[in-house]
């Protein structure tokens, strides 16, 4: 009796330890099929899971994102979906991914999975072009569409900014996703170093480019301009290659677009060399970041003033334009002055020679003969490089408000008394950019400081007529200006290349001098 007690108590026990164990496997189960229905990591907006672009995003390739079951996706309360995939009935159930591009980009977005468990038209995806979550049908890409089934995107021109792609699905599509997003080189014009517009050899004159701005990019984050505020977002750029002559004073770079109506900032930057043959990376910067800034009507402009740039020289430019620019009608216009230095920046007798600026003994008659001569106002012939008192001081001639700090010197000699004429005009006369003239009772002699203000007879500004001229031998000083004039009259329309105001950038500097001097001989009485 006691052997049957034993035997049911063990029994018992053995129940108890079998059910104990189907019981933590039922558990198990059940803990696995939980687990299994879980929602996926990214089932909000707010954790859009991340695509990754190398470079900073500035990489180009197949860029793939992490793998997510749709099974347990849920929808968010407040979420909208785009008109295609409402009309496919894909609003059952949806997962988030997030890429984000710092510059312009072609850009192709792929809906894949890796298998085959969810039927074709089950899903499908939008892209929105914003970081706000959630996102409103007004922020869905206007150059993304969005796709009712597996398969993909694609726009050339994707502007940069902060992207959402909701991948939303039937109830019944249940499975695992991912996409990948592929990004390429926008096609624009002078986008890349390589495809560097070229001046060719710039002369005198204007010389103008016309192009367009909508799809440019720059082509990594070193490639910014830092002292513009905001400069993430000056993330398009032109390049642009000329070349100086062997001789110049000044060039101005004009920048300006069709559209008159709005106030625009650009960048700049200068390299010495040539973009499309050496990385910008390696050539010389001459300047490392400047800003430009049109205003209504005029436009922007960058003077680069005697020796900041070199002769014989190949100069690479980038200009830097705001993410939102986009125009048909940009005009880049490179201006040049000089051709010649000035023959006779000091009052020395070597320099004006007989075949230069020294007129000699001048011809006359009662009707008036007209004698004449050229010279330029170069940068060589500015005070600051050959101070010589008492008529050539460093800081300049103060007459009337303006400061001349330019001259060249011409000789003539009166074989009589006559009546004179004298005209000096300039390249830029009509600018009204007129010349200062002080004429000398005196000649000059090898030593500059011989010539002296204390024998100045007249002092005028262009031109003057002077009746009984003793005879003698006399000295004009042709003075200039070579402060950057009003740049206003510089507009779109009257930018093109080889017209426009020429010369009239500058005061003085780079013209070319027309002097004239009649004498009308007197009968003796």
């Amino acid at each position: 009796m006691m052997l049957i007690k034993k035997i049911s108590i063990q029994k018992a026990i053995d129940s108890f330890h079998l059910m104990k164990t189907r019981a933590a496997a039922i558990l198990f189960l059940l803990i696995l099929s939980v687990t299994a229905l879980a929602q996926p990591a990214n089932d909000n907006c707010s954790n859009a899971s991340i695509v990754n672009i190398s470079g900073s995003g500035f990489g180009l390739g197949v860029f793939t994102s992490s793998t997510f079951d749709l099974t347990s996706a849920i929808v968010q309360s407040g979420e909208t979906f785009a008109p295609a995939i409402l009309v496919a009935g894909q609003n059952q159930k949806s997962i988030w991914y997030k890429f984000t591009i710092p510059t312009t980009r072609s850009v192709k977005v792929t809906l894949a999975q890796p298998g085959s468990a969810i039927t074709a038209g089950d899903v499908g995806f939008a892209v929105y072009k914003t970081n706000n979550c959630l996102p409103t049908g007004s922020e869905i890409s206007t150059k993304l569409t969005p796709i009712g089934i597996f398969g993909n995107t694609f726009h050339p021109c994707v502007e940069s900014g902060e992207y959402l792609v909701q991948v939303s699905g039937k109830a019944a599509a249940n499975g695992p996703v991912y996409i990948t997003v592929e990004t390429g080189q926008a096609t624009a014009t002078y986008d890349l170093p390589s495809q560097a517009s070229n001046f060719g050899t710039i002369g005198e004159g204007l010389k103008t480019l016309d192009y367009s701005i909508d799809c440019q990019s720059i082509d990594d984050a070193a490639e910014i301009c830092t002292s513009l505020s905001n400069y993430q977002d000056y993330n398009k750029s032109t390049w642009h290659v000329f070349k100086t002559p062997a001789y110049f004073d000044y060039i101005v770079l004009f920048l300006c677009d069709a559209n008159l109506s709005t106030t625009k900032k650009f960048g700049i930057k200068l390299y010495r060399g040539d973009v499309r043959s050496t990385p910008y990376s390696s050539l010389p910067v001459v300047i490392a970041c400047d800003s430009l800034q049109t205003s209504g009507q005029n436009t922007a402009s960058k003077t680069f003033r005697c020796g900041e740039l070199d002769p014989n020289t190949t100069y690479s430019i980038e200009i830097f334009y705001k993410k939102d620019y986009v125009e048909t009608s940009v005009r880049l216009s490179l201006l040049l002055g000089g051709i010649a230095p000035t023959i006779a920046p000091e009052p020395i007798l070597s320099a004006i020679s007989a075949t230069t600026n020294s007129m000699g003994v001048l011809p006359a008659s009662p009707s008036g003969v007209a004698s004449g001569r050229n010279d330029y106002l170069g940068c060589n012939a500015r005070h600051s490089i050959h101070p010589c008192n008492p008529s050539l001081k460093a800081t300049g001639l103060l007459y009337n408000g303006n400061t001349y700090n330019l001259s060249t010197f011409f000789t003539f000699t009166l074989a009589s008394t006559s009546n004179l004429s004298i005209s000096v005009k300039n390249s830029a006369y009509y600018c009204n950019q007129l010349l200062l003239v002080r004429l000398y009772n005196q000649n000059v002699s090898n030593s500059c400081s011989s010539l002296d203000t204390v024998n100045i007879i007249n002092q005028f500004v262009s031109n003057i007529y002077l009746s009984c001229f003793p005879p003698g031998t006399y000295t004009l000083q042709v003075l200039g200006q070579d402060i950057i004039s009003d740049l206003s009259y510089f507009s779109f329309g009257n930018m093109g290349s080889g017209g426009g105001p020429g010369y009239c950038g500058f005061s003085n500097l780079g013209n070319k001098i027309d002097l004239n001097i009649n004498v009308q001989s007197i009968a003796a009485s």
